[in-house]
């Protein structure tokens, strides 16, 4: 603490009555006493003490205060000693990492970043869970608030953000005195996405850094609070959130992600249009392009010509306003005698491009990259001349060239020449070159590894270049070399290696060509950089992208551009919040009647509504959306549907037979629906897949898997994110590029729980399904699909299955056809190294087994595993280990978790980690084992046999159910099992059903020859791990697949439409 830089924060903690909430605090916060103050307000227990015994300074404000009025305090007394800025805290956290100097070295790193904040550790004890959030999101469309509970699978350093929540977060006093700080009228709750809002307005950025984490301890301080009187605060709180911010509004086209594979831009745009609260089909027109004939109310231009196309001036009246990318465009366009022209500066998307994710293997000596294409001739002619100059001076130097057209441009025969993937290669030794000419239109993802893989990107053009590619460069840590022409010269940023004079001061017709001179100069400047100056142009580049040329910026740039040609309307958005403020207290209280007056009902469907619930609760946070409001709505509409299910008595054959004239009449009336019907017109030979493609499940998971599989394929496809009733589980959007709620789709894949399928139909719009073939892809764990899920089925045509043994259970309650498509299953790169993370022994052989209460531990059987290991290995002194890795409400079976702890206490070598894990570290600790133990008595799939199967680890597992496809005696251990009727309170749906009871001997045994022959061990791991990749890696998946969706294009092609 004593090298802490003083004078350059305070710490502010409002507190009243939390003296044991700060006694566990204060010794956790790594900073001298003299940077804390606790605002205390009237306390009566021994915060004095406290504060005292740790030296930090205690300010009495006498009186209770909300938090927002305490927050404004503590920013008011940080002003007056004249730090820079201001830290706001809850008392109900403990920092697991050096939290405020990590944020204090980002602050200082990036002058426009307003706020920043670390990730933390959800630790709600009244729910018996925890969650890693990463960050805070927002949906201003519907006015809500959520959290990243997903993050990346790489080890990113800096998210940014829609804005920071106030359990701690750092704050620039600056940009409080430019705008103020919190809204005293929240009081508690969204007063940080006020503040946030208010940020981005005024031109500063908001981020998060998940390696900086603290612990908060969310049941301890407002949650206390009655829930009715939370509701009530926080439904009056996002009233007055879109009162004041929201009413602006903008029709934008945003186009099908079918249609926009070549403008992933626009695609995206659209996205963040909607994600802040501006989309309105009836309200005034954005189109993206260039002026002509076309009429729209306003136009985005991302031109950055040298001098306007001559006949633009005939559409000079055309628009109402128009918005240009960049400053020197504006210029332009309002020396013709454009009016009302607006800077809208078009960012890049950083959840793709950054400096933190995978690269592409390369070679020894420099690497540059050039993006180029190949009509570009003069630059590319200029371009290698300066780089044959610069090898002929011993640069050791490699040079790839990325872009379409490119396969004549360097002249003579390449050394190697071959076709990969989306690329056609091709290597010229002589000049050190490498060319992967394009064959399509390749993913962000794709171009941001080539990005980060090159120590520099060069950007060359006979005209000024798109800004574009130099920012998604520097948005990836890779340094640039280009033209400070044109609108390039607004990227001149500080260090930056440029060429070229002409900038936006100085508009002009010419044209400019950058000379061979000019590129070697530049070329051997960067060459020669030593490692300081090249990470000082690095993380220059890379602060200058976070703080100007974000997608958030973009769209906060057109927020106010419309500020200025519009007149804020809130109304219909306050109408539409508040009738759905009254149906989510209704919801509530009802709910509470039913549990009251059903109890042999809620015994049945108990853990189901607990999973629900517990699940919407464990991310309650001071600043968002309650649990009460949201999660329970949409529990109470589902848990009506379980009670209908139970409460009435059908006939089999009365259903089966509905069923049946269900599926025929809409075959034969489908053609006849029409566009009139939908509404829209269908996208024909294209698909919508349907599901919760952002949220932290395992549905969730299998959705992104099928998406990433069917993106290396030909079929044409959408995402539906749908959300109801995993509105706590949501995180971060997955391929946003291909979100479409507006388009009708020939297919719908729909992947939900069967009993799910209702909540879906009523929460998308009947044009959505009425005209299209609704496939419903699906999982279950036992043998036989429950009757009562028969009823579901109407509205599907086709069921994908995972496996036979899902495929076999629903054929009694589904006539129609059902197909086998696996899931995808693609472990990433793991940066974590496991052994060290978790601290194993590294002469001991784990065996790891994972499991979720919430899937019920009678059905994944854990205390089997821990009996089958002490009896492979009685001597303590056998060096091998046991982890049980748990997750979910551990409350609901206080029995196996006692005796789990009961076996930790008698065997030292078994560990039960209830901790949460995101999932690299899961990953990381499925490859830090060496052996995966499952004697589950039944699994709709499998995933984590499957993903260890993908690390090349053993696995020993019951031989039964859906795994049992890749759990062979080549494979892995197959535990021989006899099967057993499944007791009343064993699972859901139990009636009439039959799992497998593994044989425990049998696994012990498998334990013993995986442990003490492994060579036979790694053969089967090899086997398995083959396995794993033919069936269901993502060329396979995605073959299959898009096979039968093209059966079904063509089939849908030739039924009659009238």
């Amino acid at each position: 603490m004593a090298d802490f830089p003083p004078g350059r924060l305070l710490m502010a903690i409002p507190s009243i009555n939390g003296g044991p909430l700060l006694a566990h605090m204060l010794p956790t916060l790594r900073v001298p006493g003299d940077c804390v103050i606790v605002l205390d307000q009237g306390s009566s227990d021994d915060t004095a003490s406290i504060c005292a015994k740790n030296g930090v300074e205690l300010v009495q404000l006498g009186r209770p205060h909300t938090y927002t009025e305490a927050s404004n305090i503590g920013a008011r007394i940080a002003r007056e000693r004249g730090v820079d800025y201001v830290c706001i805290s809850n008392n109900d956290i403990a920092f697991k990492t050096d939290v405020l100097r990590q944020m204090l070295v980002e602050m200082d790193e990036d002058p426009r970043l307003g706020i920043v904040a670390p990730s933390q550790i959800i630790v709600d004890k009244t729910l018996d869970a925890q969650a890693l959030s990463y960050r805070v999101c927002w949906n201003l469309e519907a006015v809500e608030f959520f959290h990243d509970t997903i993050g990346s699978v790489d080890p990113v350093q800096r998210l940014e953000a829609d804005f920071c929540e106030l359990t701690c977060a750092l704050v620039r006093l600056s940009a409080i005195d430019e705008i103020g700080f919190l809204d005293e009228e929240y009081g508690f709750y969204h007063e940080d996405a006020d503040f946030g809002f208010r940020l981005q307005a005024a031109g500063y950025s908001c981020a998060y850094l998940p390696t900086a984490q603290i612990e908060h301890f969310s049941s301890s301080t407002f949650n206390r609070e009655p829930n009715q009187r939370k509701a009530e605060y926080i439904a009056k709180n996002r009233l007055y959130f879109a009162s004041k911010h929201l009413g602006l509004r903008i029709n934008y086209d945003r186009p099908s992600p079918l249609d926009s594979t070549d403008d992933q831009l626009a695609a995206t745009l659209g996205a963040y249009i909607e994600s802040y609260g501006l989309l309105d089909p009836s309200a005034p027109e954005l189109v993206m392009g260039n002026p002509g004939p076309h009429r729209s109310d306003y136009l985005l231009t991302t031109f950055s010509g040298a001098s306007l196309p001559g006949h633009w001036v005939k559409y000079i009246d055309q628009y109402t306003a128009i918005m240009a990318s960049s400053r020197w465009t504006q210029a332009l366009m309002e020396k013709a005698g454009f009016d009302r022209v607006f800077h809208l500066p078009v960012g890049v998307e950083t959840d793709i491009f950054h400096p933190w994710g995978q690269v592409r293997p390369r070679g020894r000596g420099r690497l540059y990259l050039m993006v180029v294409d190949g009509g570009q001739v003069t630059g590319i002619a200029a371009a290698l001349t300066a780089w044959r100059r610069f090898r002929a001076n011993g640069r050791d130097a490699k040079l790839i060239m990325l872009g379409p057209r490119l396969h004549d441009c360097i002249g003579g025969v390449p050394n190697s020449s071959y076709r990969d993937g989306k690329f056609d290669i091709s290597y010229f030794k002589d000049d050190n070159i490498e060319i992967y000419e394009t064959l399509n239109m390749i993913d962000n993802q794709v171009l941001a590894t080539f990005y980060r893989t090159a120590d520099y990107s060069l950007f060359v053009t006979s005209d000024p270049v798109s800004t574009i590619p130099i920012l998604e460069s520097l948005a990836c840590g890779t340094p640039c070399l280009f033209g400070a022409y044109g609108a390039a010269a607004e990227l001149a940023h500080e260090h930056a290696l440029t060429f070229g004079e002409a900038g936006p001061g100085s508009v002009s017709a010419s044209v400019f060509s950058p000379g061979p001179d000019d590129l070697l100069r530049c070329l051997d400047k960067s060459f020669v950089l030593d490692a300081g100056s090249y990470q000082r142009l690095r993380r220059s580049g890379l602060s200058f992208v976070c703080s100007t040329y974000t997608m958030r910026h973009t769209v906060m740039a057109l927020y106010n551009a419309l500020s200025t040609l519009q007149t804020r309307d809130p109304r219909e958005k306050l109408d539409i919040l508040r009738r759905r403020q009254r149906t989510s207290v209704q919801a509530i209280g009802w709910q509470r009647d039913v549990a009251a007056a059903s109890p042999g009902v809620t015994q049945k469907v108990g853990a189901v509504l607990a999973r629900r619930t517990i699940t919407l609760g464990r991310l309650i946070q001071q600043f968002g959306r309650t649990w009460q409001d949201s999660g329970l709505r949409v529990a109470t509409r589902t848990i009506t549907a379980e009670l209908q299910l139970f409460t009435k008595h059908r006939s089999r054959l009365l259903v089966r037979s509905a069923s049946k004239i269900i599926r025929s009449a809409r075959f034969a009336i489908r053609g006849k629906l029409g566009a009139s019907r939908a509404k829209r017109r269908r996208i024909e030979n294209a698909a919508l897949l349907v599901g919760y493609i952002d949220a932290d499940l395992g549905l969730g998971q299998s959705l992104r898997g099928l998406a990433l599989a069917l993106s290396g394929t030909d079929v044409r496809f959408g995402i539906y994110p749908f959300t109801a009733g995993v509105e706590g589980r949501r995180s971060k959007p997955y391929m946003r590029e291909r979100y479409d709620r507006e388009h009708v789709y020939a297919v719908n894949v729909i992947e939900v729980a069967t009993n799910e399928l209702r909540t879906v139909f009523e929460n998308v719009t009947n044009a959505h399904y009425a005209n299209s073939y609704n496939i419903l892809r699906t999982y279950w764990e036992l043998s036989r699909a429950p009757d009562e899920w028969r009823g579901f089925l109407g509205h599907v045509d086709e069921i994908w299955a995972p496996n036979s043994f899902v495929a076999d259970s629903f054929r009694h309650i589904f006539e129609g056809p059902i197909t086998i498509v696996p899931p995808c299953v693609k472990v990433p790169e793991v940066a974590i190294d496991g052994r060290m993370h978790f601290k194993l022994d590294n002469g001991r052989y784990y065996f790891v087994f994972s499991f979720d209460y919430f899937s019920f531990p009678q059905r994944k059987n854990p205390l089997a595993v821990v009996r089958a290991f002490r009896q492979a290995f009685p001597d303590l002194a056998t060096p091998v280990g046991l982890i049980v890795k748990s997750t979910g409400a551990v409350g609901h079976f206080p029995k196996v978790k006692q005796e789990l702890q009961d076996a930790t206490r008698q065997d030292g070598r078994i560990e039960i980690m209830d901790t949460t894990l995101d999932r690299p570290e899961m990953l990381a600790l499925l490859k830090a084992a060496d052996c995966y133990v499952s004697l589950h008595r039944a699994e709709g799939f499998g995933l984590g046999m499957a993903e260890a199967m993908a690390f090349g680890k053993p696995v020993i597992a019951t031989g039964y159910s859906g795994n049992a496809e890749f759990v062979t005696p080549e494979t892995a251990y197959p535990i021989p099992y006899k099967l057993r009727t499944v007791p009343p309170d064993g699972y859901v749906y139990p009636k009439g059903q039959v799992w497998a009871e593994p044989d425990e001997f049998a696994c012990a045994a498998a334990m013993l020859r995986a442990f003490g022959d492994r060579a036979e061990a790694a053969e089967r791991a090899r086997a398995g791990q083959d396995f794993i990749e033919r069936r269901f890696g993502p060329e396979n998946v995605g073959r299959i697949a898009a096979d039968r969706l093209n059966a079904i294009f063509a089939q849908l092609a030739v039924r009659p439409t009238s």
